[in-house]
Protein backbone atom coordinates (compact mmCIF):
# COMPACT_ATOMS: atom_id res chain seq x y z
CA UNK A 1 0.00 0.00 0.00
CA UNK A 2 1.22 3.49 -0.84
CA UNK A 3 -0.35 6.11 1.43
CA UNK A 4 0.39 9.70 2.32
CA UNK A 5 2.10 10.49 5.61
CA UNK A 6 -1.03 12.15 7.01
CA UNK A 7 -3.06 8.98 6.34
CA UNK A 8 -0.58 6.67 8.06
CA UNK A 9 -0.41 7.33 11.82
CA UNK A 10 1.71 5.15 14.07
CA UNK A 11 -1.04 2.60 14.68
CA UNK A 12 -1.98 2.29 11.02
CA UNK A 13 0.26 -0.74 10.40
CA UNK A 14 -1.30 -2.69 13.27
CA UNK A 15 -4.81 -1.80 12.07
CA UNK A 16 -3.96 -2.98 8.56
CA UNK A 17 -2.54 -6.25 9.89
CA UNK A 18 -5.69 -6.96 11.94
CA UNK A 19 -7.92 -6.21 8.96
CA UNK A 20 -5.96 -8.55 6.68
CA UNK A 21 -6.04 -11.31 9.30
CA UNK A 22 -9.81 -10.90 9.64
CA UNK A 23 -10.19 -11.27 5.87
CA UNK A 24 -7.78 -14.23 5.58
CA UNK A 25 -7.14 -15.99 8.91
CA UNK A 26 -4.91 -18.55 7.14
CA UNK A 27 -2.35 -15.91 6.12
CA UNK A 28 0.80 -15.08 8.03
CA UNK A 29 0.75 -11.28 7.79
CA UNK A 30 3.75 -9.01 8.30
CA UNK A 31 3.50 -5.27 7.63
CA UNK A 32 6.66 -3.37 6.73
CA UNK A 33 6.70 0.38 7.03
CA UNK A 34 8.98 2.21 4.56
CA UNK A 35 9.52 5.89 5.24
CA UNK A 36 10.28 8.61 2.73
CA UNK A 37 13.96 8.67 3.70
CA UNK A 38 14.27 4.97 2.89
CA UNK A 39 12.70 5.41 -0.54
CA UNK A 40 14.43 8.64 -1.54
CA UNK A 41 17.95 7.42 -0.84
CA UNK A 42 17.75 4.90 -3.70
CA UNK A 43 20.21 5.67 -6.49
CA UNK A 44 18.66 3.36 -9.09
CA UNK A 45 15.39 1.61 -9.85
CA UNK A 46 16.62 -1.83 -8.75
CA UNK A 47 17.41 -0.44 -5.29
CA UNK A 48 14.09 1.38 -5.17
CA UNK A 49 11.99 -1.76 -5.79
CA UNK A 50 14.16 -4.10 -3.72
CA UNK A 51 11.94 -3.94 -0.58
CA UNK A 52 8.98 -5.27 -2.60
CA UNK A 53 10.78 -7.08 -5.41
CA UNK A 54 9.88 -10.61 -4.27
CA UNK A 55 6.54 -12.37 -3.89
CA UNK A 56 3.25 -12.22 -5.77
CA UNK A 57 1.52 -8.90 -6.36
CA UNK A 58 -2.07 -9.18 -5.12
CA UNK A 59 -3.13 -5.55 -5.58
CA UNK A 60 -1.35 -3.04 -7.82
CA UNK A 61 -4.01 -0.66 -9.23
CA UNK A 62 -1.54 1.73 -10.87
CA UNK A 63 0.79 -1.01 -12.10
CA UNK A 64 3.70 0.75 -10.39
CA UNK A 65 5.24 -2.30 -8.75
CA UNK A 66 4.84 -4.62 -11.73
CA UNK A 67 6.26 -2.19 -14.28
CA UNK A 68 9.19 -1.36 -12.02
CA UNK A 69 9.92 -5.07 -11.63
CA UNK A 70 9.68 -5.55 -15.40
CA UNK A 71 12.19 -2.80 -16.13
CA UNK A 72 14.67 -4.20 -13.61
CA UNK A 73 14.29 -7.73 -15.04
CA UNK A 74 14.88 -6.39 -18.55
CA UNK A 75 18.09 -4.66 -17.42
CA UNK A 76 19.34 -7.84 -15.73
CA UNK A 77 18.61 -9.97 -18.81
CA UNK A 78 20.23 -7.48 -21.19
CA UNK A 79 23.40 -7.37 -19.10
CA UNK A 80 23.56 -11.15 -19.30
CA UNK A 81 23.04 -11.20 -23.10
CA UNK A 82 25.11 -8.17 -24.10
CA UNK A 83 27.97 -8.70 -21.67
CA UNK A 84 30.71 -6.16 -21.00
CA UNK A 85 29.88 -4.17 -24.14
CA UNK A 86 26.96 -2.37 -22.46
CA UNK A 87 27.51 0.52 -20.04
CA UNK A 88 24.04 1.25 -18.73
CA UNK A 89 20.26 1.33 -19.03
CA UNK A 90 18.26 4.51 -18.40
CA UNK A 91 14.52 5.16 -18.26
CA UNK A 92 13.08 8.50 -19.40
CA UNK A 93 9.64 8.56 -17.72
CA UNK A 94 8.07 11.56 -19.49
CA UNK A 95 8.64 10.14 -22.98
CA UNK A 96 8.59 6.51 -21.71
CA UNK A 97 11.78 5.70 -23.62
CA UNK A 98 14.43 3.13 -22.65
CA UNK A 99 18.01 4.20 -23.44
CA UNK A 100 20.69 1.52 -23.85
CA UNK A 101 24.24 2.92 -23.75
CA UNK A 102 27.08 0.84 -25.21
CA UNK A 103 30.82 0.98 -24.70
CA UNK A 104 32.27 2.79 -27.72
CA UNK A 105 35.54 0.84 -27.56
CA UNK A 106 33.67 -2.45 -27.91
CA UNK A 107 31.03 -1.57 -30.48
CA UNK A 108 32.05 1.53 -32.43
CA UNK A 109 33.79 -0.32 -35.27
CA UNK A 110 31.00 -2.81 -35.88
CA UNK A 111 28.19 -0.26 -35.58
CA UNK A 112 29.77 2.23 -37.95
CA UNK A 113 30.81 -0.39 -40.46
CA UNK A 114 27.63 -2.44 -40.58
CA UNK A 115 24.03 -1.32 -40.28
CA UNK A 116 23.17 -4.98 -39.67
CA UNK A 117 25.08 -4.89 -36.37
CA UNK A 118 23.04 -1.97 -35.04
CA UNK A 119 19.84 -3.59 -36.24
CA UNK A 120 20.82 -6.84 -34.51
CA UNK A 121 21.45 -5.05 -31.21
CA UNK A 122 18.07 -3.31 -31.39
CA UNK A 123 16.34 -6.61 -32.20
CA UNK A 124 18.01 -8.21 -29.16
CA UNK A 125 16.82 -5.42 -26.87
CA UNK A 126 13.24 -5.66 -28.15
CA UNK A 127 13.23 -9.46 -27.87
CA UNK A 128 14.43 -9.32 -24.26
CA UNK A 129 11.75 -6.73 -23.43
CA UNK A 130 9.08 -9.02 -24.89
CA UNK A 131 10.41 -12.09 -23.05
CA UNK A 132 10.82 -10.50 -19.63
CA UNK A 133 8.15 -7.78 -19.59
CA UNK A 134 5.47 -9.30 -21.84
CA UNK A 135 3.44 -7.93 -24.72
CA UNK A 136 1.88 -5.19 -22.55
CA UNK A 137 5.32 -3.57 -22.22
CA UNK A 138 4.81 -1.96 -25.64
CA UNK A 139 2.12 0.25 -24.08
CA UNK A 140 4.47 1.90 -21.58
CA UNK A 141 7.86 1.39 -23.26
CA UNK A 142 7.05 3.38 -26.38
CA UNK A 143 10.62 3.75 -27.62
CA UNK A 144 14.08 2.18 -27.46
CA UNK A 145 17.20 4.24 -28.20
CA UNK A 146 20.74 2.90 -28.65
CA UNK A 147 23.85 5.06 -28.28
CA UNK A 148 27.32 5.57 -26.83
CA UNK A 149 26.68 8.46 -24.42
CA UNK A 150 24.28 8.91 -21.53
CA UNK A 151 21.82 11.55 -22.82
CA UNK A 152 21.03 14.64 -20.82
CA UNK A 153 17.71 14.84 -19.08
CA UNK A 154 15.83 13.45 -16.10
CA UNK A 155 16.80 9.80 -16.47
CA UNK A 156 16.36 6.93 -14.03
CA UNK A 157 19.29 4.43 -13.91
CA UNK A 158 17.87 0.91 -13.87
CA UNK A 159 20.69 -0.70 -11.88
CA UNK A 160 23.78 0.21 -9.86
CA UNK A 161 26.22 -0.12 -12.79
CA UNK A 162 24.10 2.29 -14.82
CA UNK A 163 24.13 4.76 -11.92
CA UNK A 164 27.93 4.67 -11.78
CA UNK A 165 28.19 5.53 -15.49
CA UNK A 166 25.81 8.49 -15.26
CA UNK A 167 26.88 12.05 -16.06
CA UNK A 168 24.22 13.62 -13.84
CA UNK A 169 22.69 12.80 -10.44
CA UNK A 170 19.63 10.53 -10.53
CA UNK A 171 16.41 12.27 -11.40
CA UNK A 172 14.61 11.72 -8.11
CA UNK A 173 17.44 13.44 -6.20
CA UNK A 174 16.76 16.64 -8.12
CA UNK A 175 12.98 16.36 -7.95
CA UNK A 176 12.93 16.65 -4.17
CA UNK A 177 9.76 15.24 -2.65
CA UNK A 178 7.78 14.63 -5.85
CA UNK A 179 6.29 11.18 -6.17
CA UNK A 180 8.99 8.69 -7.12
CA UNK A 181 6.40 6.33 -8.55
CA UNK A 182 5.10 9.04 -10.89
CA UNK A 183 8.66 9.80 -11.96
CA UNK A 184 9.49 6.15 -12.64
CA UNK A 185 6.31 5.33 -14.52
CA UNK A 186 5.54 8.53 -16.40
CA UNK A 187 2.03 9.80 -16.98
CA UNK A 188 -1.12 8.31 -18.46
CA UNK A 189 -0.24 4.62 -18.38
CA UNK A 190 -3.26 2.65 -19.67
CA UNK A 191 -4.90 -0.16 -17.78
CA UNK A 192 -4.18 -3.77 -18.73
CA UNK A 193 -7.58 -4.13 -20.40
CA UNK A 194 -7.09 -0.96 -22.41
CA UNK A 195 -3.59 -2.05 -23.37
CA UNK A 196 -4.86 -5.40 -24.62
CA UNK A 197 -7.57 -3.74 -26.69
CA UNK A 198 -5.12 -1.19 -28.11
CA UNK A 199 -2.74 -3.99 -29.10
CA UNK A 200 -5.46 -5.78 -31.04
CA UNK A 201 -7.17 -2.76 -32.64
CA UNK A 202 -5.49 0.52 -33.55
CA UNK A 203 -7.25 3.53 -35.11
CA UNK A 204 -6.38 4.94 -38.52
CA UNK A 205 -4.84 7.99 -36.81
CA UNK A 206 -3.68 7.68 -33.21
CA UNK A 207 -4.38 11.38 -32.50
CA UNK A 208 -4.53 14.68 -34.41
CA UNK A 209 -0.97 15.59 -35.38
CA UNK A 210 0.98 17.89 -37.64
CA UNK A 211 4.47 18.28 -38.99
CA UNK A 212 6.51 20.98 -40.73
CA UNK A 213 9.62 20.78 -42.87
CA UNK A 214 12.18 22.95 -44.61
CA UNK A 215 14.40 21.73 -47.44
CA UNK A 216 16.85 23.13 -49.92
CA UNK A 217 19.06 21.92 -52.72
CA UNK A 218 19.55 21.95 -56.46
CA UNK A 219 17.12 21.34 -59.32
CA UNK A 220 18.47 21.27 -62.87
CA UNK A 221 21.48 23.21 -61.62
CA UNK A 222 19.41 25.98 -60.00
CA UNK A 223 19.14 26.57 -56.27
CA UNK A 224 15.73 25.82 -54.76
CA UNK A 225 13.99 25.74 -51.38
CA UNK A 226 10.64 24.51 -50.06
CA UNK A 227 8.64 24.94 -46.86
CA UNK A 228 5.99 22.28 -46.26
CA UNK A 229 3.44 21.33 -43.63
CA UNK A 230 0.79 18.67 -43.01
CA UNK A 231 -2.08 18.21 -40.59
CA UNK A 232 -3.55 14.71 -40.07
CA UNK A 233 -6.61 13.87 -37.98
CA UNK A 234 -9.08 11.00 -37.51
CA UNK A 235 -12.62 11.13 -38.88
CA UNK A 236 -13.72 7.97 -37.09
CA UNK A 237 -11.91 4.87 -35.83
CA UNK A 238 -10.93 3.51 -39.26
CA UNK A 239 -10.68 6.65 -41.41
CA UNK A 240 -8.83 9.95 -41.42
CA UNK A 241 -7.89 12.96 -43.50
CA UNK A 242 -4.77 14.99 -44.13
CA UNK A 243 -4.24 18.53 -45.41
CA UNK A 244 -0.93 19.33 -47.13
CA UNK A 245 0.60 22.67 -47.96
CA UNK A 246 3.88 23.68 -49.61
CA UNK A 247 5.48 26.93 -50.74
CA UNK A 248 8.91 27.75 -52.10
CA UNK A 249 10.77 28.75 -55.19
CA UNK A 250 13.77 28.64 -57.47
CA UNK A 251 15.57 31.29 -59.47
CA UNK A 252 12.76 30.83 -62.02
CA UNK A 253 9.89 31.85 -59.73
CA UNK A 254 7.39 30.90 -57.03
CA UNK A 255 5.82 27.48 -56.60
CA UNK A 256 3.35 26.11 -54.09
CA UNK A 257 0.18 24.16 -53.57
CA UNK A 258 -2.35 22.51 -51.28
CA UNK A 259 -3.80 19.01 -51.15
CA UNK A 260 -6.49 17.04 -49.32
CA UNK A 261 -6.34 13.29 -48.56
CA UNK A 262 -9.07 10.92 -47.38
CA UNK A 263 -8.04 7.41 -46.34
CA UNK A 264 -8.83 4.22 -44.49
CA UNK A 265 -5.99 2.58 -42.57
CA UNK A 266 -5.23 -0.45 -40.45
CA UNK A 267 -1.75 0.25 -38.98
CA UNK A 268 -1.03 -3.48 -38.89
CA UNK A 269 -1.57 -4.00 -42.64
CA UNK A 270 -1.87 -0.86 -44.77
CA UNK A 271 -3.67 2.23 -46.07
CA UNK A 272 -6.04 2.91 -48.97
CA UNK A 273 -7.39 6.31 -49.96
CA UNK A 274 -7.36 9.13 -52.43
CA UNK A 275 -6.40 12.76 -52.75
CA UNK A 276 -6.99 15.92 -54.75
CA UNK A 277 -4.24 18.45 -55.21
CA UNK A 278 -3.80 21.91 -56.71
CA UNK A 279 -0.40 23.45 -57.32
CA UNK A 280 0.86 26.49 -59.14
CA UNK A 281 4.09 27.59 -60.79
CA UNK A 282 4.53 31.31 -61.42
CA UNK A 283 7.63 32.01 -63.56
CA UNK A 284 9.31 35.37 -63.07
CA UNK A 285 10.88 35.58 -66.56
CA UNK A 286 8.07 37.75 -67.96
CA UNK A 287 7.57 35.29 -70.83
CA UNK A 288 5.89 32.12 -69.59
CA UNK A 289 2.38 32.15 -68.17
CA UNK A 290 1.46 30.95 -64.70
CA UNK A 291 0.75 27.23 -64.62
CA UNK A 292 -2.03 25.64 -62.57
CA UNK A 293 -1.86 21.89 -62.09
CA UNK A 294 -4.65 19.68 -60.72
CA UNK A 295 -4.22 16.06 -59.62
CA UNK A 296 -6.82 13.45 -58.64
CA UNK A 297 -5.33 10.15 -57.50
CA UNK A 298 -5.79 6.89 -55.61
CA UNK A 299 -3.07 6.04 -53.08
CA UNK A 300 -2.15 2.93 -51.11
CA UNK A 301 0.45 1.69 -48.64
CA UNK A 302 1.07 -1.95 -47.75
CA UNK A 303 3.05 -2.85 -44.62
CA UNK A 304 5.31 -5.92 -44.44
CA UNK A 305 7.23 -5.77 -41.14
CA UNK A 306 10.10 -3.33 -41.85
CA UNK A 307 9.02 -2.76 -45.48
CA UNK A 308 6.35 -0.43 -46.87
CA UNK A 309 5.14 -0.59 -50.48
CA UNK A 310 3.77 2.78 -51.66
CA UNK A 311 1.67 3.00 -54.84
CA UNK A 312 -0.46 5.73 -56.36
CA UNK A 313 -2.05 6.50 -59.69
CA UNK A 314 -4.27 9.22 -61.10
CA UNK A 315 -4.76 11.94 -63.68
CA UNK A 316 -3.31 15.43 -63.98
CA UNK A 317 -4.70 18.35 -65.94
CA UNK A 318 -4.48 22.13 -65.96
CA UNK A 319 -3.28 25.16 -67.87
CA UNK A 320 -0.19 25.03 -70.11
CA UNK A 321 0.74 21.44 -69.17
CA UNK A 322 0.42 18.00 -70.75
CA UNK A 323 -2.73 16.31 -69.45
CA UNK A 324 -2.70 12.59 -68.80
CA UNK A 325 -2.13 9.71 -66.41
CA UNK A 326 0.61 9.66 -63.76
CA UNK A 327 1.69 7.13 -61.17
CA UNK A 328 4.31 6.17 -58.64
CA UNK A 329 5.69 2.98 -57.10
CA UNK A 330 8.13 3.05 -54.18
CA UNK A 331 9.60 0.67 -51.60
CA UNK A 332 10.59 1.95 -48.15
CA UNK A 333 12.82 -0.05 -45.81
CA UNK A 334 13.22 0.69 -42.11
CA UNK A 335 16.79 -0.36 -41.35
CA UNK A 336 15.89 0.51 -37.76
CA UNK A 337 12.65 1.91 -36.37
CA UNK A 338 14.17 5.40 -36.69
CA UNK A 339 16.02 5.13 -40.01
CA UNK A 340 14.19 4.70 -43.32
CA UNK A 341 15.59 4.46 -46.87
CA UNK A 342 13.48 4.41 -50.03
CA UNK A 343 13.76 3.78 -53.76
CA UNK A 344 11.20 3.95 -56.53
CA UNK A 345 9.99 5.64 -59.68
CA UNK A 346 7.37 8.09 -60.91
CA UNK A 347 6.01 8.66 -64.39
CA UNK A 348 3.83 11.43 -65.85
CA UNK A 349 3.18 13.08 -69.24
CA UNK A 350 5.74 15.83 -68.61
CA UNK A 351 8.79 13.92 -67.35
CA UNK A 352 7.92 10.46 -68.68
CA UNK A 353 10.10 8.60 -66.15
CA UNK A 354 11.79 9.61 -62.90
CA UNK A 355 13.97 7.45 -60.62
CA UNK A 356 13.97 8.49 -56.96
CA UNK A 357 16.03 7.50 -53.90
CA UNK A 358 15.78 9.01 -50.43
CA UNK A 359 15.88 8.52 -46.71
CA UNK A 360 14.81 9.92 -43.35
CA UNK A 361 16.46 9.62 -39.93
CA UNK A 362 15.12 10.46 -36.47
CA UNK A 363 17.93 10.83 -33.89
CA UNK A 364 15.34 11.04 -31.07
CA UNK A 365 16.98 13.85 -29.14
CA UNK A 366 15.48 14.04 -25.68
CA UNK A 367 14.72 17.76 -26.00
CA UNK A 368 13.37 17.43 -29.59
CA UNK A 369 11.97 13.90 -30.02
CA UNK A 370 10.14 14.72 -33.28
CA UNK A 371 13.12 16.13 -35.20
CA UNK A 372 14.16 14.25 -38.36
CA UNK A 373 16.64 14.77 -41.19
CA UNK A 374 15.77 13.75 -44.73
CA UNK A 375 17.33 13.73 -48.18
CA UNK A 376 16.27 12.84 -51.72
CA UNK A 377 17.82 12.56 -55.15
CA UNK A 378 16.16 11.97 -58.54
CA UNK A 379 16.99 11.77 -62.24
CA UNK A 380 14.55 11.61 -65.14
CA UNK A 381 13.58 12.47 -68.69
CA UNK A 382 14.81 15.62 -70.49
CA UNK A 383 18.01 15.42 -68.40
CA UNK A 384 16.08 16.39 -65.28
CA UNK A 385 17.77 15.98 -61.87
CA UNK A 386 17.34 17.24 -58.34
CA UNK A 387 19.05 16.75 -54.98
CA UNK A 388 17.42 17.92 -51.76
CA UNK A 389 18.09 17.75 -48.04
CA UNK A 390 16.25 19.19 -45.08
CA UNK A 391 14.79 18.91 -41.61
CA UNK A 392 11.29 18.04 -40.46
CA UNK A 393 9.60 18.17 -37.07
CA UNK A 394 6.72 15.91 -36.04
CA UNK A 395 4.58 17.31 -33.24
CA UNK A 396 2.88 14.91 -30.87
CA UNK A 397 3.77 12.08 -28.51
CA UNK A 398 7.34 10.72 -28.74
CA UNK A 399 7.50 7.57 -30.86
CA UNK A 400 9.68 5.91 -33.46
CA UNK A 401 9.81 7.18 -37.04
CA UNK A 402 8.23 3.96 -38.27
CA UNK A 403 5.28 4.38 -35.89
CA UNK A 404 4.86 8.02 -36.94
CA UNK A 405 4.53 6.92 -40.58
CA UNK A 406 2.03 4.14 -39.79
CA UNK A 407 0.01 5.41 -36.82
CA UNK A 408 0.05 9.20 -37.26
CA UNK A 409 0.80 10.54 -40.73
CA UNK A 410 2.12 8.79 -43.89
CA UNK A 411 4.42 9.27 -46.88
CA UNK A 412 2.33 9.44 -50.03
CA UNK A 413 5.19 10.54 -52.29
CA UNK A 414 8.92 11.06 -51.91
CA UNK A 415 8.27 14.81 -51.82
CA UNK A 416 5.54 14.68 -49.18
CA UNK A 417 2.36 15.00 -51.23
CA UNK A 418 1.86 18.38 -52.86
CA UNK A 419 5.56 19.16 -52.86
CA UNK A 420 6.20 16.79 -55.74
CA UNK A 421 3.47 18.32 -57.87
CA UNK A 422 4.47 21.88 -57.06
CA UNK A 423 8.09 21.54 -58.19
CA UNK A 424 8.70 22.76 -61.74
CA UNK A 425 11.27 21.51 -64.22
CA UNK A 426 12.52 23.23 -67.34
CA UNK A 427 11.61 21.78 -70.71
CA UNK A 428 13.91 22.31 -73.70
CA UNK A 429 10.96 23.13 -75.95
CA UNK A 430 9.80 26.24 -74.11
CA UNK A 431 12.66 27.15 -71.82
CA UNK A 432 10.03 27.65 -69.15
CA UNK A 433 8.68 25.51 -66.33
CA UNK A 434 6.48 22.45 -66.18
CA UNK A 435 5.47 20.32 -63.20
Amino acid sequence: MHVSASAAPRGYGAQLKRKLKDERPDLNVRVRRLGNRHLWRSTNLAAFVKPFAAGDVELDPTGAVQRSRDLVRVAEALRHELGAGVRGFYWEPAARVLFVVFDRKTHVVEVRAKTDRLKSLEATVRRVILEHAGADASRYIVGVRLGFHVPRGDLVPLDLKSYRHRRHPPAWRRFGRNSTLALVLGAAVPTAAAAQQATQFSPAVSAPNWDVGLSGGSRDGDGAFMFEGSYTAPIDFGTGFRIDGAAGGTSEGFQGGVGLHYFRRDPSSGLLGGYVNWSTVDPNDGVDDQKNIFEVAVQSETYYDEFTLVALGGVQFGSDIDDGVFGKLQVEWYATDDFMVSAGGRWDPEREGLGIVGGEYQPAYLAMPGLTFFAEGAVGGDDYEHVFGGIRYYFGAPKSLKDRHRYDTFRTTANRGVMGAAIPTRTPASGGCSP
